[in-house]
This record gives C-alpha cells, structure tokens and sequence, in this order.
C-alpha cells in the first residue's frame, strides 16, 4: 500500500499480588504493537525499500523510501508526533494521518528509471545512496541552501538489476553495492568510478544483500552463503582479502570462482 506506518512495541510483565515484578519469563510476557503514526505517500505507490535516521538536532525522523515509481520519497516526522501517544492496556486507537505534514515536509527524487530496490543513509544522513532496476547506483548529497537531496553522481557498471547498497566508510568515500549480475561492486564515494569488482560464486548467483561493519564487507546471495571481505587493503588493481567464513548447514563452500578481480 502507499503508506508507511510508525509503530510502538512495549513490552508488559504481569506482576504479583504485592506489586512486586515477576521473575522474568517469555511466556509471562505481553507484547503490545500500537500504530502511532500512518504516513501516506503522494503520489500514491508501492514502497519497495526505505531506512531511517534519527536527527537529534531537529528532533526528527528522517525517512526516505524508495517507490515502485521509480523515485525516492523523503519525509520528516518530529519527535511530539512519535510520542504523542500513551501505550499499555488501553485499546489501540486508530492511527493519526500525515496528510496534512507530507505537504510542508515531504518530496521526491527523480532520476532512476526502474524500481528502487534500495535506499540508505549515510551516518549522518548528509548523503543518500540508492539502486534500482535499471542497473544503478546513484549518490545524493545534502544541499544546505535548497534543503533537499540533490544527486551528485549515477554509478554504471553492473548488467542486471541492483539489490543492495551501503557505504563502507563513515566518510562516505566507499560504497558497495550487489546484484543480480552476481557481482559487488566498490565504488569511489568522491567520483562514483569503480574500485574493485567481485564475482563471488557461479555466474547465475544472484547478489541479494551487502552490510557493512568498520573495513569489512558481508555479501549474501541466493546460493545461500554469506561472505566477508576485509576492504582495508583496498587499492586499484589489487585483489581483495577474502575473510573466512563459516557455513551455516554441511554444504561445502565452491572456491572455484570466489577470487576477487
């Protein structure tokens, strides 16, 4: 559907006739969902990826949402909206709507061509990264002046459709993505040239999914495996240490194509 919903999860222990709190039991313990806020998307659309960052300074939720419309919708919801709503054993009320919000604080990027798989912040939320069906990565940076995203480079390279993306550094000078093409790509932050190129598995592997943690790169694909590379020695032309990795059931690992070129 075109919305996005904001929800609460309180966790709620019965205690005793004294007043005294039970011993902590999973059984014993309620969870209680209550919807806080239902953000509806103009235009309406299918939302197919979407991260969040918390901006202290403003006190806001920053969303941003990639669409089956091929563009990138960001919103900002203030904290007295988060929490304007009291949780526990009262009945859950119905949701409040945002029609009226999206109008001072809300708009689209435009420049992909396809479905936007995947949409991410930087720490700081000052750059946005995103791909899409139509075999980019784009980079968007934050204009101070205009108070919106505007895309600062389109990443060409891959011959498929692109899954995944995160940034590989907190200066934002590394990013990686991964595709149906069966490869991860590292891409110059500053330029948006590639730095390395991965085929990871058989040529029909599919790259879903691609996280990153300080120098190391995990990489997940539809055969099931799940790799990590250690990008602290990454330069161009130079290979890519590859980590070991242990597998989650008895299959054996095909290192017949997992060097990195």
């Amino acid at each position: 559907r075109h919305m996005l919903e904001v929800w609460n999860v309180a966790m709620e222990s019965p205690s005793s006739e004294n007043g005294s709190s039970l011993q902590a039991d999973k059984e014993s313990t309620t969870i209680i969902p209550t919807c806080q806020h239902r953000i509806y998307i103009d235009p309406s659309t299918v939302v197919t990826s979407m991260d969040l960052f918390w901006n202290q300074a403003e006190n806001k939720l920053w969303i941003a949402a990639g669409t089956s419309f091929h563009m990138i919708w960001v919103s900002t919801l203030p904290l007295s909206e988060l929490t304007s709503r009291t949780v526990g054993k009262q009945k859950p009320q119905k949701p409040r709507e945002s029609m009226g919000m999206q109008a001072q604080s809300s708009y689209c990027l435009e420049g992909h061509a396809g479905v936007v798989h995947a949409v991410t912040f930087s720490t700081d939320a000052s750059v946005l990264a995103s791909t899409s069906d139509d075999r980019s990565v784009r980079k968007w940076k934050w204009d101070a002046a205009l108070q919106t995203y505007a895309q600062e480079w389109v990443g060409w390279g891959h011959s498929a459709r692109v899954w995944s993306v995160a940034f590989a550094s907190k200066d934002e000078s590394l990013i990686v993505s991964v595709s149906e093409d069966g490869t991860a790509r590292v891409w110059s932050g500053d330029s948006g040239a590639i730095l390395a190129t991965i085929h990871q598995g058989a040529s029909s592997c599919s790259l879903w999914a691609v996280d990153t943690l300080m120098d190391i790169m995990l990489v997940g694909g539809t055969d099931g495996v799940v790799k990590m590379y250690d990008i602290r020695n990454l330069c161009p032309g130079m290979k890519l240490k590859i980590l070991d990795c242990a597998v989650p059931d008895e299959r054996q690992i095909n290192t017949s194509n997992n060097l990195c070129k």
